[in-house]
């Protein structure tokens, strides 16, 4: 009788945070990231035991912030459902953000183009990057919308504060 193991899909697999930024920080950082079969994103920062950040996706893309400060991690919830996950960085763990940020940026794009968010068809959200240090969360929107729906992508920017 074999044994079968869980596979694991390493996502990010070691980041270090240079020296002229350690210094800020206070420490090199470390952070490794795993999704196994179950759905479930694992994180473990500067080698402490991994914890679970998220379970239930298809799929990650985690992204940490220049300054260590965040994780933005982009989950496809089924084929076609994306949302954008945040978790802020709390001493040696990440803890969830209180913020909707996938919420966010729809309402924000909506605003800025005038569109009801909730007219879009097929939806999609994507991590595109950071700026500014990791102080500006760059989340790109995709789907059909308008009075003859239409393909359109937007580039929204969210500034993060530490309570976000």
């Amino acid at each position: 009788m074999s044994r079968h193991k869980p596979l694991r899909i390493a996502l990010l697999a070691l980041l270090l945070i240079g020296a002229g930024q350690a210094g800020e920080l206070g420490c090199h950082l470390q952070v490794h990231t795993e999704v196994n079969q179950a759905g479930e994103l694992w994180a473990n920062v500067n080698g402490q035991a991994p914890e679970r950040l998220w379970i239930g996706a298809q799929d990650f893309r985690p992204l940490l912030s220049p300054n260590g400060a965040w994780l933005a991690v982009e989950a496809r919830l089924m084929s076609n459902i994306g949302v954008v996950l945040l978790f802020r960085r709390e001493g040696n763990r990440f803890v969830p953000a209180a913020q909707d940020v996938t919420g966010l940026a729809w309402k924000m794009a909506g605003e800025r183009e005038r569109f009801d968010p909730a007219t879009v068809e097929n939806p999609q959200t994507y991590v595109h990057g950071w700026e500014n240090q990791g102080r500006l969360l760059q989340i790109k929107l995709r789907g059909l919308w308008g009075e003859e729906p239409e393909f359109r992508e937007i580039l929204v920017r969210l500034r993060l504060e530490p309570d976000t």
